[in-house]
């Protein structure tokens, strides 16, 4: 049997790379916890990523909010594969060089 790295990123990544690493793409990210070294070193399959809504954003401003995030992930975490069918998390098992991610939305 294979083993299979997964991580689950309470690293919260995106709120990371807003507020540590603005405008620096994912793919040229080479410092903090988790950068595109890190892993492909680790063999990692799938990573988990929170989408980090402060408990100030509830209510009337959740959706601006949360679409705000949706497109800075859209903008600079290009170079991890969306796991949205079983053929892409198939396919990120099967070769860890395109590791693959989840978001979870965290409030």
């Amino acid at each position: 049997m294979k083993n299979i790295n997964i991580i689950d990123g309470h690293v919260d990544l995106l709120y990371l790379m807003m507020n540590q690493y603005a405008g620096i793409p994912f793919g040229d990210l080479d410092k903090g916890p988790i950068t595109p070294k890190t892993l492909s070193a680790g063999k990692v399959s799938i990573f988990v990523a929170v989408f980090y809504c402060p408990d100030k954003f509830n209510g009337a401003e959740s959706v601006s909010h949360f679409k705000t995030l949706l497109d800075y992930q859209g903008r600079y975490l290009k170079t991890l594969t969306p796991v949205l069918t079983k053929e892409v998390l198939i396919s990120s098992y099967q070769a860890p060089a395109q590791t693959g991610i989840i978001f979870l939305l965290e409030n």
